[in-house]
């Protein structure tokens, strides 16, 4: 369970070592959920697996009173309703418009052997995963595979220490090869700008006041296949980024990226629409 102060000290958290993330052995809990009976359905063949990826069933990564097995928002604490009634809660929520179900949580309380190092130095701290560097340090990438996913959401819930001209954030790679990455960038003024990137080419952008602590989201819409970059802090409200990208793959592929930027992930979370 996650201490009752939201955002934890990084100091703390760094005094446990990094530990180079390998491939292992999978502790994959699987939470069997039927989907069509969220929506209201009665088709008996439609029904996903959610995967929390921990060992720790009893975990509450929200401190909410909901275990993170059973919680509609299991990184959002104080989540009020349910507006589109499809079993997630409005917080994290990518879309009200249509219905979507949890798929993928990792609250990293422990390695579960699961994530692939693909560039930089990432180890497990007190309930965090954590990697990066300061400035100079280059990129450092983790990866995770998922299912093949319509439409779907990434987000996850970090601290970075944000140096002029850094990047963090969330990644999505989607069958055939295209990717997209939602990075929280430092401009050579200090102003901090959420930033919507097509492979390597900048999209779209707007300006995001916030702290070092917060939600970065990434999803493939329903309603028309574009693309849709969320940045928020707790109580306040979000800033949105749209690209009309017209995208008809399948995600198939998660990834958190930190260049010239220190990233403590708290957690990460997939939703897809059914």
């Amino acid at each position: 369970m996650r201490r009752t102060s939201r955002w934890y000290d990084r100091r703390v958290l760094r005094i446990v070592a990094l530990l180079v993330v390998c491939s292992g052995c999978d502790l994959v809990f699987g939470l069997h959920r039927d989907a069509d009976a969220d929506a209201g359905g009665d088709d008996d063949d439609a029904a996903v697996d959610t995967q929390v990826q921990s060992d720790a069933p009893s975990h509450d990564e929200d401190a909410d009173g909901l275990v993170d097995l059973v919680d509609p928002c299991p990184a959002d604490a104080g989540d009020a309703g349910d507006m589109d009634g499809d079993s997630v809660g409005n917080l994290c929520d990518p879309s009200e418009q249509s219905v979507e179900h949890l798929v993928f949580f990792d609250p990293f309380v422990t390695d579960t052997g699961s994530w692939v190092n693909v560039a930089g130095i990432w180890g497990y701290g007190v309930d965090t995963l954590a990697g990066g560097g300061g400035l100079g340090a280059g990129l450092a990438e983790i990866q995770h595979d998922i299912d093949p996913t319509d439409h779907a959401t990434f987000e996850a819930t970090f601290e970075s220490t944000r140096p002029l001209t850094s990047l963090t954030g969330v990644r999505i790679t989607f069958e055939g090869g295209k990717v997209f990455s939602c990075l929280v960038y430092v401009d050579v003024g200090g102003a901090q700008m959420v930033n919507l990137y097509e492979d390597a080419t900048l999209k779209q952008m707007a300006t995001f006041v916030g702290t070092s602590a917060m939600h970065l989201s990434l999803t493939h819409l329903a309603a028309d296949n574009s693309i849709r970059c969320r940045a928020r802090i707790d109580g306040q409200p979000a800033t949105l980024v749209d690209y009309p990208a017209a995208l008809s793959a399948r995600g198939d592929k998660i990834s958190i990226v930190a260049k010239d930027s220190e990233i403590d992930v708290w957690s990460a979370v997939v939703f897809a629409t059914q």
